[in-house]
């Protein structure tokens, strides 16, 4: 009998997870459609100060949505 109770819970919890990825899936689609697509653009991970030497530490590459990127953004 555990393994038949085993067994229907590991069915559930695939089953949960398949709904769970659709759903998220589904509303990835729907941000893409809304958004644009993405664009790759390289930002500061902290405030950098004036005259200061502009280091690889002190930037990240980040996915922005082309429909937030600044209209003076260099491309």
């Amino acid at each position: 009998m555990n393994n038949r109770v085993l067994t229907l819970s590991l069915v559930m919890a695939l089953i949960a997870v398949y709904f769970v990825y659709s759903f998220v899936t589904g509303i990835e689609e729907e941000a893409k459609k809304k958004f644009g697509t993405e664009v790759l653009v390289v930002t500061a991970k902290k405030d950098i100060k004036e005259m200061d030497t502009i280091k690889e530490t002190l930037l990240e590459l980040k996915e922005v949505p082309k429909r937030y990127i600044e209209p003076a953004a260099v491309t």
